[in-house]
């Protein structure tokens, strides 16, 4: 993803990651390291599509980026402190670093 993830464009974002989301693969990785705005739109595309890879077993990882995507990802109930960066720069999103509210 690139430029801006909200209201209008987060629609794009589900049905990108909703066919990946069904498939048979293990690793899911979300590049979000040139989003320069990501709305709450966005993160409620995220935490859903956490919820629905691990309920197919499988591994959500993203690429965080700019401060703008922890802070949103923060916002919206991620607990960034959890996301722990590997030496290439991916974290792992699990259902257990989501606060529902």
């Amino acid at each position: 993803m690139m430029g801006e993830v909200d209201a209008a464009t987060a629609p794009d974002l589900d049905e990108l990651l909703a066919p990946r989301l069904v498939s048979k693969v293990h690793s899911l990785v979300i590049d979000l390291s040139r989003v320069r705005f990501l709305g709450a739109a966005g993160v409620h595309v995220l935490v859903q599509a956490a919820l629905r890879a691990e309920h197919q077993g499988m591994s959500l990882r993203l690429v965080t980026g700019p401060r703008c995507v922890e802070r949103a990802l923060r916002a919206g109930g991620i607990r960034v402190e959890h996301l722990h960066a590997s030496a290439d720069g991916i974290v792992t999103l699990r259902a257990d670093d989501i606060r529902l509210a």
